[in-house]
């Protein structure tokens, strides 16, 4: 396990690049080069995330293998039939893609699920309320997240589109896969993982309230 000094390290690594980020996407003139950096802010974060999981034991792995593919897998599925979701389409911005699926986009919201599944753990309920809560977190998360993709170039769904689908989808995907998340015998504990949700959510609400070059 990491200790303190480096958990302060790392705590003060993720506030500054998304405060960098920001900075970056802020100024007209390098926020089409910040949001082409996205995939690497995104990488660098989940490698911090992770770096602080409890041991990578077996049932961990699992989770973070099976989850990865069933939220691939997914997004490749509503890519080429607009179900469950609706119709969307993804820019080259997030990087290296998979039937036309950036393999980043999983990892981010694996990312949420799991801090979120981490903040959650700590409320004195039985798990299966334990796993609505957390998918309310990631409602959340995704209520917010929606619209500041589309401002950061990341994807955009059809003209007009309801996004209720999109949002009972991602309340029942988190749900089922928060109820296995805490049915799996692996430590529930990393110190960054509320922090990271907590400079995300700030991070796409300030994408939403101001947008990206607003100072030229």
């Amino acid at each position: 396990m990491p200790d303190t000094r480096s958990r302060w390290l790392a705590s003060a690594a993720l506030i500054l690049s998304c405060a960098l980020g920001f900075a970056g996407l802020a100024y007209e003139k390098s926020s089409e080069l910040f949001i082409a950096m996205s995939p690497f802010h995104l990488l660098f974060s989940a490698i911090i995330l992770f770096w602080f999981q409890h041991k990578f034991k077996r049932p961990f792995r699992i989770f973070f293998v099976s989850t990865y593919f069933i939220l691939l897998s997914l997004l490749i599925l509503n890519r080429f039939t607009a179900f469950p979701m609706g119709a969307t389409d993804y820019s080259a911005s997030l990087g290296l893609s998979f039937f036309n699926v950036p393999l980043i986009l999983p990892l981010l919201w694996l990312m949420i699920f799991y801090s979120a599944g981490i903040i959650s753990a700590r409320l004195p309920l039985p798990k299966i309320l334990k796993a609505v809560a957390a998918a309310i977190l990631i409602l959340l998360m995704d209520m917010v997240l929606e619209p500041a993709a589309e401002t950061l170039n990341w994807w955009k769904w059809e003209q007009n589109q309801n996004l209720l689908p999109v949002y009972l989808t991602c309340f029942l995907l988190a749900f089922f896969t928060m109820l296995f998340f805490y049915l799996s015998h692996f430590r529930k504990t990393n110190k960054v993982a509320p922090l990271l949700f907590i400079i995300y959510l700030s991070f796409f609400t300030l994408i939403n309230l101001y947008g990206t070059g607003f100072i030229s």
